[in-house]
């Protein structure tokens, strides 16, 4: 077969070499390539020439070739998409199935009214053969997602959809588009698929092709909690427009170790009292307000200003509590959809909460917090107070999720929210609270941090106060004590001549006075004080080389003895330091600087725990080594097991590898 062009020509040797780039089989190339030089059609059958016999359905005409599972097939397409009569067909040459950008592919879903989809059951031409999935196929060169999606269905089901279609799932290979209030209405399959079915969302047929069950899952969410579900578990972006309200994901507040810039103080938040299912209840229903009030605590002239939703769906994500919460306020949304914004939680503790306050090396002071009296409320930072929070912990701000770019503008017509009726009242509760700590977690760059009045800073201004009374006293009453110190200073040189006099016979002393008979008592006394304490330290040691022990043995290893002179303190570092490349928090802390006891528990809690999660992976066991485990199942039954090199222990029972050193070949020369 003559070549048309210089193109063609080198697009067919490329094909039949095997490195088409535009999808042209091998096979075809090689028939062309092979007939190039004769001017005659070849009796074969090739793309361009027709068999004589129909190889589609009735209703249904070829229009070129497609490749389908590694084999050339005929594309067949129903009557209505064959070109009239001088128009170009849609596809003369075959079209490979991964084209299109990164292979890519797209589907529809038709739903109707009543809850159903169709459904084809795959043939076995394709992947997964005999199982179920909306029409839809690869995207062919130069073509959108969409009109993928609508050629396929036309081409699988006879079904021309000309509607508004919506992107229900996308996963990054296959998109699936839904087209809602459709009708039920005669599908006509062609040869890749055997069977059809109009199916409830809720009950589709088996087996489902992978990821329909998902896209099955998202088009049944019809409540805003089903959609707040599917953005928590990431199968939905974030915000989703539900109604008149947003569906955002923001973080309620981190935990470990942050900095409070506005109040220069460090604070330590223990990741075990808010990272479990208690804190969660506590935080169904929160407060979500666009920057933190002026007051500590939310009154109702703040709620009324600044509350633009609330929490429903509060989870935990990684090391931080996240919450999926509904926004209200359109204006508030459109701030929101700009970007560079975080939230900040703000939380109050009273006297019971349990809070520590340490100094740090540089003189700053560290809190470390207990359990909050009262989580006030979220507020999300806007630009205007710097747009972070403490919990982005010096990082770009990262509490709110903004993953989807296709939000679409809500209705103007927005529920206005409104404070209780108990307003007045719970004010006046409010600011007759004296002895409550609040902290607000936000950076809040361009306004200054309203002050913090702990029960401490009160106790300290009545005990400066009382002071100042007794200077004033002090002061009328000078006269009379230097008259009282001149007769105390006779007295006591009175009492010195008498006891001087008596000598040392017990007997004779004056109450109060240590007798010589004391002096034995005390020396045992100091004696079995200092052994007591002897035990303590002791007992420090023996512990902290228990702790250590515990983890390292997951390591095949075990902690050293302290050594002859080393502190406590030292010791810990010691043991802390052989696992301290474990820890991703703490491997490029220099723990000498560490002069606190309780700092110090901090760091080991961290180590020990991240050490120990890294000696559950077999590639922390040295080489050659194999480390036994023992663990104990939810029956108390112990279970060991062991990780490492199996050859740790098979070596043993290996033969000695052998080498042939001579060849016996007298007997063949026989």
């Amino acid at each position: 077969m003559p070549f048309e062009s210089e193109q063609q020509r080198k697009a067919m040797y490329a094909a039949a070499a095997g490195h088409s780039n535009i999808g042209i089989p091998q096979s075809v190339g090689e028939k062309f390539v092979r007939h190039g030089s004769d001017s005659d059609i070849p009796e074969e059958a090739t793309v361009l020439s027709t068999p004589d016999e129909d190889p589609c359905w009735e209703g249904y005409q070829q229009v070129g070739m497609k490749e389908k599972g590694g084999k050339e097939v005929p594309n067949c397409v129903p009557d209505a998409v064959v070109p009239r009569l001088g128009e170009e067909p849609h596809a003369t040459v075959p079209v490979d199935k991964d084209a299109g950008a990164a292979g890519r592919a797209s589907g529809i879903m038709f739903l109707t009214d009543t809850g159903e989809a169709l459904m084809i059951r795959r043939g076995n031409g394709g992947d997964y053969p005999g199982t179920w999935a909306v029409p839809g196929g690869h995207q062919n060169s130069g073509e959108t997602l969409e009109e993928c999606a609508r050629r396929e269905c036309f081409e699988e089901t006879g079904i021309k959809y000309e509607g508004a279609l919506e992107v229900l799932y996308d996963d990054g290979q296959f998109c699936t588009y839904i087209a809602r209030h459709a009708e039920k209405v005669p599908v006509k399959l062609n040869d890749e698929s055997t069977g059809y079915d109009w199916c409830s969302i809720d009950t589709p047929p088996q087996p489902l092709h992978p990821g329909q069950a998902i896209c099955m899952r998202i088009a049944s969410a019809n409540t805003e909690y089903q959609v707040a579900e599917l953005i928590r578990d990431g199968l939905l972006p974030s915000p989703q427009m539900y109604a008149n309200v947003m569906l955002l994901a923001i973080r309620i507040t981190g935990t470990g170790l942050a900095y409070r810039s506005s109040i220069g103080e460090h604070v330590w938040r223990d990741p075990s009292l808010y990272l479990n299912q208690d804190f969660l209840n506590r935080c169904n229903g929160l407060i979500v307000l666009m920057d933190h009030p002026d007051t500590s605590v939310l009154t109702s002239k703040e709620f009324n200003d600044r509350a633009v939703g609330s929490v429903i769906l509060p989870y935990i994500k990684g090391d931080e509590v996240w919450g999926i919460a509904k926004i209200y306020d359109q204006p508030s949304i459109n701030e929101i959809l700009e970007g560079d914004i975080s939230t900040s939680p703000a939380v109050v503790f009273d006297n019971t909460a349990g809070n520590t306050t340490l100094t740090t090396e540089n003189g700053e002071p560290l809190l470390i917090e207990g359990v909050p009296f009262l989580l006030d409320h979220i507020a999300i930072v806007t630009k205007a107070r710097g747009s972070k929070g403490v919990w982005d912990k010096g990082g770009e701000p990262a509490g709110v999720l903004l993953t989807n770019p296709e939000v679409s503008d809500m209705t103007e017509k927005v529920n206005e929210p409104k404070a209780d009726a108990q307003g007045d009242k719970l004010d006046a509760i409010l600011n007759a609270v004296g002895a409550l700590a609040a902290r607000v977690d936000s950076m809040e760059k361009n306004l200054p941090a309203p002050p913090l009045v702990t029960a401490a800073d009160k106790k300290a201004k009545k005990d400066e106060e009382a002071k100042m009374d007794d200077d004033d006293r002090m002061d009328d009453d000078e006269a009379k004590m230097d008259d009282d110190d001149s007769k105390k200073d006779d007295d006591s040189k009175a009492k010195k001549h008498r006891k001087d006099a008596k000598g040392s016979d017990p007997k004779e002393h004056d109450e109060g006075e240590i007798k010589p008979d004391d002096d034995c008592r005390m020396d045992d006394d100091e004696e079995e004080e200092m052994a007591k304490k002897a035990d303590e330290e002791a007992a420090k040691y023996a512990d902290a080389q228990a702790k250590a022990d515990s983890v390292l043995a997951g390591f095949g290893k075990s902690a050293s003895r302290p050594l002859q002179g080393e502190s406590v303190m030292s010791y810990r570092k010691r043991l802390l330091r052989g696992m301290q490349a474990y820890s991703d928090s703490f491997k490029g802390i220099d723990l000498n600087s560490i002069r606190d006891a309780k700092l110090l528990d901090l760091a080991e809690k961290q180590i020990f725990a991240d050490a120990a999660m890294a000696s559950r992976h077999s590639a922390g066991v040295p080489a050659g080594q194999l480390v036994e485990i023992h663990e104990r199942d939810r029956a108390g039954r112990i279970i060991t097991k062991f990780k490492g090199s199996m050859s740790a222990w098979l070596d043993d029972f290996k033969l000695p590898a052998h080498r042939v050193t001579s060849f016996h070949t007298a007997n063949n020369a026989r």
